[in-house]
């Protein structure tokens, strides 16, 4: 955290150093934030007749975007320092709202148009197998 100023690598890198350092600090929050993710997104109880497909892909698809941002953050970061502060944004952005949709009790439940499209597309799958 705290490299000594004589050593030659941080003197010829010391923009990857501090992005690095912002990358460890945050790596351990991301398990936490993939838990509240899976459970907000799958986590309050439904029937066995309703698909929780969509809401499978949301999540996964959240988990990839956060990532994502942090990997993006890290890489800019070393360039453009203020970048480096994007993935303290993402990731406690993702952890508030996460808690606050377990803290109501509901499911994140994906849009009537995405699951009419979802629908849709499933039927025209069906039909074209089966003639």
């Amino acid at each position: 955290m705290w490299p000594r100023s004589d050593d030659t690598l941080y003197a010829a890198q010391p923009d990857q150093y501090r992005s690095e350092l912002h990358d460890r600090l945050t790596t351990p929050l991301y398990p936490l934030a993939f838990v509240i993710l899976a459970y907000t997104f799958l986590g309050p109880p439904q029937t066995t007749r309703q698909s929780r497909t969509l809401a499978l892909l949301g999540m996964i698809g959240t988990v990839a975007l956060l990532r994502l941002t942090g990997f993006v953050s890290v890489i800019v970061g070393v360039r453009v320092p203020g970048v480096l502060a994007v993935q303290y944004v993402a990731l406690f952005g993702v952890i508030a709202a996460g808690l606050w949709q377990i803290s109501r009790g509901q499911a994140v439940e994906p849009a009537a148009a995405i699951t009419k499209l979802a629908n849709a597309i499933g039927e025209r799958i069906a039909r074209a197998t089966a003639g």
